[in-house]
């Protein structure tokens, strides 16, 4: 019996699925069964029944234009594929290739079957190859290549082969060479560049290299460089008045010009130059300074020595003094500022009129006479543009205030409040908007892909806002309470909005999102919708709550689930469905209609003001 009452119910559910009755808009047997607009559940999830375009019984899925028998076959209405796994086939971000596609229809032809082959052919492009790439063809529009590795490789620029290649680098100039190591660069005119055989020479119109010297020259044929026996002897020529020869980087000399010889060296020794510039490993000198190490050190703005140091720095205008070094020192500025320290542990600084510009003794405080910004081990307060943080027992308890209010106990909450949110706020009532928003036209430039520069003109600016709650507690339930206003795209136009999105809690336990958005037009003024959306979820989805409405339309839905259909209150203009566990659903509208049923006709009582009252029991008509 029952069996026999099970298929009976089966059998009639697929029924109305497939015939669409409107007396059976829904059918609670969870999880065995389940039926609701028009679409079957059976033995929740693994069947699912809608439409002869749209069902899915694991693992065979039919859905509108594709249908599938997972894991390996997919056809769909422009080609089929077999694939190794349920993996995407989008050849154009290059995801995994399926073992079979065969595109039927559209513009872009594609033929796969990986790895061996692959054709992918459009109206500006076609590109094919086989056997892993080894051999293929390529055109994009009227760039072509061809290849067949490793034997031979063609493109546009060039020819490629083991052992000879031939490429084009230009209009100009073509290069041919045997595997590399030797080889032939002509212009297209038969000018010769240059021609080399590796590793035993290489030679051009200025240069000429073998082993074990080098040599180049100019246009004239005059020598401007040469080396010989590799890194142990050189020179060079510049221009006619400046030459170097050189011995292995120990020594050398450069000379050239009117003055003769320029320096001379000879490492680690010395180095002497025309400009008066003598050094050694101890000391030296030139025009402006003088040393001898560690001793003392002099030029035209510095004089240091042990244990006193005295600079000038002509940037910043400015004398600085220490004494003995690194315990204490001054910098006296021109314009009669001045700045002391000791050790880094103390400091003060004062400006041109006497003011302090900021003082400090660590670690004990730290004072920003500018800013007015105070540190110490126990007592802080810092300013950040139109707002002040203040805190004690630095940092962990702290107050704001100015533009932002709140303050923080770490790590147990944090809090922080924009002045003008409430007033924000109360905008989103204002059934027109508010007269402080104001509008101006304004030109729009940006440079397209071309690099030419674009305009666009009479796009609405508006002052934009923008204010928040944001707050957090133990650092596991989060707030954020937020308004932003401004222009956004509509259509073919523009419109004005103000939006108002709240979050707290959090994504295991307990999360709740909401939203409200106002929108205006902006030639009125005048409100044009008021839409409101809130999404609550508890204990990782066990249960879930959602709620939109348009108060200017006078339209609303919600909806309330505990484990799916363990309870399932839906609400929807005034009409309101509910489903319970075992098997009991509810049905009430504005119009009056009722249906109260439980285990499908096991018990119903339906009341239609049109149609008048049905009672089933035991799955027999008793009344109607």
């Amino acid at each position: 019996m029952k069996k026999l009452i099970m298929a009976s119910m089966l059998a009639a559910a697929a029924f109305a699925a497939g015939t669409g009755r409107t007396d059976e808009s829904r059918l609670n047997l969870w999880p065995l069964v389940g039926y609701e607009d028009g679409a079957l559940d059976v033995i929740w999830p693994l069947g699912h029944f809608k439409s002869s375009r749209d069902w899915r019984f694991f693992p065979v899925i039919k859905d509108n234009d594709l249908f599938c028998v997972f894991p390996e076959l997919w056809f769909t209405r422009d080609g089929f594929a077999v694939l190794p796994l349920a993996a995407k086939y989008d050849f154009v971000e290059g995801t995994l290739f399926p073992v079979l596609w065969w595109d039927l229809d559209g513009s872009d032809k594609m033929h796969s079957v990986f790895p061996l082959y692959y054709y992918h052919g459009r109206g500006d492009a076609t590109t094919f190859w086989a056997g892993c790439g080894l051999a293929g063809y390529k055109r994009d529009r009227d760039e072509t290549s061809h290849w067949l590795l490793p034997l031979y490789a063609r493109t546009g620029s060039g020819f490629y082969s083991i052992p000879y290649s031939r490429k084009s680098h230009s209009t100009n100039w073509v290069e041919a060479y045997l595997c590399g190591l030797a080889g032939r660069r002509t212009a297209l005119d038969g000018t010769t560049y240059a021609h080399w055989c590796f590793p035993l020479w290489h030679k051009d119109q200025n240069s000429f290299t073998s082993l074990p010297y080098h040599r180049e020259w100019d246009d004239k044929g005059e020598t401007t460089s040469w080396l010989s026996v590799p890194a142990l002897s050189g020179g060079w020529r510049d221009n006619p008045y400046w030459k170097e020869r050189y011995l292995l980087g120990l020594g050398g000399a450069t000379w050239g010009g009117k003055d003769g010889l320029r320096s001379s060296w000879a490492f680690p020794f010395y180095y002497e130059n025309s400009a008066g510039a003598f050094v050694t490993p101890l000391g030296g000198w030139n025009r402006d300074s003088s040393w001898i190490l560690p001793l003392f050190y002099t030029d035209k703005e510095s004089f240091v020595s042990l244990p006193y140091m005295h600079g000038r720095d002509e940037r910043l205008k400015s004398d600085t003094y220490v004494v003995p070094p690194l315990l204490s020192g001054c910098r006296k500025y021109d314009d009669g500022r001045t700045d002391l320290s000791a050790l880094a542990l103390y400091g003060h600084s004062r400006g041109a009129q006497g003011e302090t510009r900021y003082d400090y003794l660590l670690p004990l405080y730290y004072y920003a006479g500018a800013s007015g910004a105070f540190y110490s081990l126990l007592y802080g307060r810092e300013s950040k543009g139109s707002y002040t943080n203040t805190w004690w027992a630095t940092p962990l308890v702290g107050t704001r205030s100015g533009s932002k209010t709140g303050g923080w106990l770490f790590p147990l909450f944090n809090r922080r409040k924009d002045a003008s949110f409430d007033k924000d706020l109360a905008r989103l009532d204002s059934p027109a908007i508010p007269d402080d928003i104001a509008f101006s036209n304004r030109v729009n430039c940006w440079t397209n892909g071309e690099g030419r520069v674009c305009f666009r003109t009479n796009c609405i600016a508006s002052a934009q806002i923008d204010s928040a709650v944001r707050g957090s507690v133990l650092l596991a339930s989060d707030h954020d309470h937020w308004v932003c206003g401004g222009v956004f795209p509509c259509g073919e136009g523009e419109e004005y909005a103000l939006h108002e999105g709240s979050k707290q809690g959090n994504r295991i336990f307990f999360n709740s999102e909401s939203s409200r958005t106002v929108t205006y037009d902006i030639a009125s003024r005048q409100k044009k919708s008021d839409c409101v959306e809130s999404e609550t979820m508890a204990l990782c989805g066990l249960f879930y709550r959602e709620y939109d409405a348009d108060s200017a339309k006078g339209t609303s839905s919600s909806r309330t689930r505990i484990l799916w259909k363990l309870w399932d209150r839906e609400e929807r203009n005034g009409d309101v469905t509910l489903d319970a566990f075992p098997g009991f659903t509810y049905d009430s509208k504005k119009n009056g209609y009722s249906k109260t049923s439980f285990l499908w006709r096991f018990f119903r009582y339906e009341n239609n003001p049109e149609k008048g009252k049905k009672v089933d029991l035991l799955f027999i008509p008793v009344w109607r």
